[in-house]
This record gives C-alpha cells, sequence and structure tokens, in this order.
C-alpha cells in the first residue's frame, strides 16, 4: 500500500525529529543548527551570543507571528530572506524556544547566532607596528616577488570591487585612500561608518584591549598592492578585538551582494556549520561573486573550518618563507591553493605598515589574484575562477610532510593568473 503523508503531518512529523533533537542538545549542554532541512553534520558546543536565536522562517509566518504568539523581539533581518535574528523571551532557553517554533512549523530551522573571529583573534596573534615601517616595506618584501607580483601590467582589476569583510579600513591611509568606497557599512556598530579603529576597550575581557584593530587595514593593503585599481569595500563585521557573530556576517555578505561586489574577502571564521551563512553564500556565488577565506590558524587537520569548507568558497592555507606549511596554519582538502602568510608587511592603523602573520594574509593575496582574473574575464563563473587560481599556481614539493597533498594546487601565482587570461599587456 503507497502512503502518502499530507503536508500538515508531514511538516510535524519533521518536527518532532528536530524537538528529539533539541532535547538531546540541551541535556547535553550543546546547541547547534536544528530542524527538518539543517545539513550540518554534528552537533556541537561553538559559543554565541546569549538569549539570541537565527530562525529561517517557514512559508507564511513572519516575524510579528513569532512576535505576537512567542514573545520573541525581531533584532534583524536579512532582506528578502526567510532568516531573522531574534531576541529569546524570559523564561525560554534557545533549546525550548527552538522546539516550540519546529513543532508549530513556524520554522524549517534554528541556530545560534554563534560567535566568529578571525584567525588571528582565535589564535592571539597580534601586528608588529614600530611605527619605521614604509610603503617600500610592503612593495619589496619577497612574499610579492614569491606570488610574481604582476608589476607595470594592464591589468590592474580596474572596475572591480573587492569587498572586506573584516573590523573596517581606515579610508585616510594613503595607500587605499583613493581606492576605498564610501558605500560600505558597520554591522558592529550599526551605522554606515566602516572605520578600522581603535577604542581602548578590552570587549572580549582577556586583559589585552585592540588586539584586531587594523586587521581589515592589514588585509585591504596586501590586495590594494596587487590589484591597484580596485575598489574596495569595507564591510565591518568584526570588532577591535577581531570577534563578530554569525548574523553580521551574514548582513556583510547581503550587503556585498546588492552592492555588486564581483569578490568577497573572508579572513575570519567559524569552527561549525552555519544555515543562515552557508544561505547567503549561496546567494553571492549565483551572482557570480568569487568567495576567498581563510583556512585558520590552528595548526591542524580541517575539513569543517567555516565558511572556506563550503564548495561555493576558495580556501586557503598560509607558507613560511620556505614555501612549507607556516607553523600556524591549518591544512586538509578544504585547501585550494596557498599563499605566503608569515611576517607580511602591509598597511596598518595611524597611516603606517605592520607586519602580522596569519592565514588571513594569505588570503588577501588569493583575493587579489581573483579580482585580476575576475577583471580578465568579466562573464566568468566563481568556479571558473576557481579552477584559473588552481591550475595557474606553482606546485610546491611537501613530499614526507604530514600535510602532503593537504596545502591545496600550490602557491598562488598572480602573474600567471594574468597571462593566462592573455590580458598581460
Amino acid at each position: 500500500m503507497i502512503v502518502r503523508m499530507t503536508t500538515r503531518r508531514f511538516i510535524l512529523a519533521r518536527a518532532l525529529v528536530s524537538v528529539a533533537l533539541l532535547m538531546a542538545l540541551a541535556t547535553g549542554c550543546t546547541q547547534s543548527t536544528v530542524g527538518p532541512n539543517a545539513s550540518e553534520p554534528a552537533p556541537s558546543a561553538v559559543a554565541s551570543v546569549p538569549d539570541e536565536l537565527v530562525a529561517q522562517l517557514a512559508p507564511g509566518w513572519t516575524t510579528l507571528d513569532l512576535e505576537s504568539q512567542w514573545g520573541t523581539t525581531t533584532l534583524a533581518i536579512i532582506p528578502g530572506s526567510p532568516f531573522a535574528l531574534l531576541g529569546i523571551p524570559a523564561g525560554y532557553t534557545f533549546a525550548t524556544l527552538s522546539a516550540e517554533l519546529l513543532l508549530a512549523g513556524a520554522c524549517l530551522t534554528c541556530e545560534p547566532n554563534y560567535y566568529i573571529a578571525s584567525p588571528e583573534a582565535q589564535q592571539g596573534s597580534i601586528a608588529v607596528y614600530e611605527g619605521d615601517f614604509t610603503h617600500e616595506d610592503l612593495a619589496d618584501q619577497t612574499a610579492m616577488d614569491r606570488v610574481r607580483a604582476p608589476r607595470g601590467l594592464g591589468n590592474k582589476g580596474d572596475g572591480i570591487i573587492v569587498a572586506i569583510l573584516d573590523t573596517g579600513i581606515d579610508p585616510t591611509h594613503p595607500d587605499l585612500a583613493a581606492r576605498v568606497r564610501t558605500d560600505g557599512y558597520d554591522f558592529v556598530s550599526l551605522d554606515a561608518d566602516p572605520l578600522d579603529e581603535t577604542d581602548g576597550l578590552d570587549q572580549d575581557l582577556d586583559g589585552a584591549t585592540d588586539e584586531g584593530a587594523g586587521h581589515g587595514t592589514h588585509v585591504a593593503g596586501i590586495i590594494r598592492f596587487l590589484a591597484p585599481d580596485a575598489e574596495l569595500l569595507p564591510v565591518r563585521v568584526l570588532d577591535t578585538e577581531g570577534n563578530g557573530t554569525i548574523f553580521a556576517f551574514s548582513q556583510g555578505i547581503d550587503h556585498a551582494t546588492t552592492i555588486g561586489a564581483h569578490v568577497i574577502n573572508l579572513s575570519l571564521a567559524l569552527d561549525s556549520y552555519s544555515t543562515v551563512g552557508h544561505y547567503v553564500i549561496q546567494q553571492a556565488n549565483l551572482q557570480g561573486i568569487v568567495m576567498v577565506s581563510s583556512i585558520g590558524n590552528d595548526a591542524s587537520f580541517t575539513t569543517t573550518h567555516f565558511p572556506a569548507s563550503l564548495p561555493e568558497v576558495i580556501g586557503v592555507a598560509a607558507l613560511d618563507a620556505a614555501d612549507l606549511k607556516a607553523g600556524f596554519s591549518n591544512y586538509g582538502p578544504i585547501v585550494s591553493v596557498s599563499a605566503p602568510g608569515e611576517g607580511i608587511t602591509s598597511a596598518y592603523l595611524f597611516q603606517g605598515y605592520a607586519t602580522w602573520s596569519g592565514t588571513s594574509m594569505a588570503t588577501s593575496f588569493v583575493s587579489a589574484a581573483a579580482a585580476l582574473a575576475r577583471r580578465a574575464a568579466i562573464t566568468d563563473t566563481p568556479a571558473e575562477i576557481q579552477t584559473r587560481l588552481e591550475t595557474t599556481a606553482t606546485a610546491l614539493d611537501h613530499t614526507g610532510q604530514p600535510y602532503q597533498g593537504l596545502m591545496g594546487t600550490g602557491r598562488i601565482d598572480v602573474l600567471g593568473v594574468v597571462l593566462s587570461s592573455g590580458q598581460g599587456s
């Protein structure tokens, strides 16, 4: 006998499975993406913002419905999407509210508002700023020679917008002022001034202040040098400590997509899967945007570092001066290419320059190469751009190393990317 379950009963049955999972999560003191459409592999104990919930509303339901029936507060939305950030009302926990929302068929998935961070913030790496570095230290560093910076060629990335989701950008820096766009946004302070600056506050209560300040400016300086005519879109999703949330990240991706970015640099990460984060990345990918992300600074094998683990994102590992894996860099099958990431000099706060190490720096080299590849082949898909970056990379011999075959196809070759397009003149 063939049994056809009605839509209402089907939703209820799937919701009951989700509720059972939520109860297990509650008793196990972990939180995770839950719901019938959740594709995250396993529950995790990643830290999240207390009393907040990211809801994927079911068709026919609105945030006003949830406010009326459960007393939630709508904190933010992703325009044109089913996702909303909700405040959890008194008397509920994440698990109990999610269970009721799913059981009622009001939501397809619920997840915490996970904390995210730059790899350097997670590692505790800070910039070395002594006040005596100059632009020449950026331009003449051996890393630029190793990636074959395309000096003097016709393709400089003109007409290409590179969004940098980070701590913001200092638009007064002499290296950057001419190329920083004014339509960025600050999803930390919630204003239209995504300035990269210090605030003198210990935001994460770790005994140090402003460890992440200047990170976005440092990333921007590398991209600006390699793709000097590309426009830089500052999207601030990390605070001065280098920390943020997955919902601010998702708002940032959505903003960059709306503005018309061609490349998005993501020198940040979450050690878990996120449904809302993947949704906005998929939407950006459908718009032809190339996304490049750091693989992380945990010195470990990984297949799950988010968003580098996603098929729509180019994952980047870091190399040391000898083209071996930098001691801090993660590695794994989700790495597409590698780039220099140890002792990289770039633009910094106070209109100066600093040296920093991390997979964030490596990612910047690859984002710049992606901008030049996009300029050379404006109609190529993100997957075609990724293939170009991978196939032109300089192969490296890591025979006998534990990370052999797990650092992507090689070291990014920026000049090779340009010449492969036939637009090197």
